[in-house]
């Protein structure tokens, strides 16, 4: 799970000596076919996210571009309908690191941080093919802070 020796210790001493040795005796009994069968354990393979999101099968959808992508809501319903997602923007650090979990198939370089002006005035640099819908899903009413006098009426 973690390389640097003070997360091991840190997650060893958070688990506790036991739990932490259970732990890593199953963790080393799961193989990289495993990890390829299941889409929950192969999130955490950076060999199985490179692998998704570079097959051909994925490679023939149409392509999408996911504006506030927040954590991957709207994204995941078009993929389920058939599309493949080339850029995702958000502003939110935490909502794209659940998206990028979610999303194991999106290349890490395709998930921006940064606000929408930046990425309209110089899209090539994020965008580099031909793309076939746009989709944005910005707050709704109730969670955006764009309009704070909205509670006047």
């Amino acid at each position: 799970l973690t390389t640097p020796e003070r997360d091991e210790a840190a997650l060893k001493t958070f688990l506790g000596k036991r739990t932490y040795d259970d732990l890593i005796a199953a963790l080393e009994n799961i193989t990289a076919e495993d990890l390829f069968r299941d889409k929950y354990l192969g999130k955490y393979s950076k060999s199985y996210r490179e692998y998704a999101s570079s097959t051909l099968e994925q490679l023939s959808k149409p392509t999408l571009v996911d504006l506030f992508c927040g954590s991957g809501g709207l994204s995941l319903g078009l993929i389920q309908s058939g599309f493949r997602v080339v850029f995702a923007n958000d502003i939110e650090k935490a909502a794209l690191q659940t998206y990028s979990f979610n999303h194991p198939e999106i290349e890490g370089r395709n998930i921006t941080m940064g606000g929408i002006e930046s990425i309209a005035s110089n899209i090539d640099e994020y965008v580099s093919e031909a793309v076939d819908v746009i989709a944005g899903g910005p707050p709704c009413q109730g969670f955006s802070e764009a309009n704070r006098q909205r509670l006047i009426d």
